[in-house]
């Protein structure tokens, strides 16, 4: 999925949902945006061990299996929380995990934008301004 740039996205209307575990929202999010998992904190740690041990498909396997049974409730919270207008969401890296919610979200009829490069680009855009 194609993103927007941060300065782009940051302009954009609408909520901003981050869509990293908790624990990565807690050590720092874009100011304003909302935690909206799409793993806990340990089935993120999981995941990541089989990517690192079994390799990506392992890894997208159990990532599939765990979020599966949840499809209906992310949809359900995103239509919630957008109300009439459009959702940003963004991950550590702008990857999977925000392209597969924005996949979700869109197909459920919301208007959603996905930040490109995710939190990382993030930073490294608010870290230039200081320059």
């Amino acid at each position: 999925m194609q993103g927007i740039d941060a300065m782009a996205f940051l302009d954009l209307p609408g909520v901003m949902l981050d869509v990293r575990s908790p624990s990565e929202y807690t050590r720092g999010h874009i100011p304003g945006a909302l935690s909206f998992p799409l793993f806990s904190d340990d089935e993120r740690a999981r995941i990541g061990t089989l990517y690192k041990q079994q390799g990506n498909t392992r890894a997208v396997q159990e990532g599939l299996r765990i979020v599966g049974p949840r499809l209906a409730d992310f949809a359900a919270q995103g239509r919630e929380l957008a109300g009439e207008g459009p959702l940003r969401l963004y991950c550590w890296r702008g990857g999977m995990r925000s392209g597969s919610v924005a996949w979700l979200l869109k197909t459920s009829g919301l208007t959603v934008a996905v930040l490109k490069g995710g939190y990382k680009a993030y930073r490294s855009h608010a870290l230039e301004s200081f320059t």
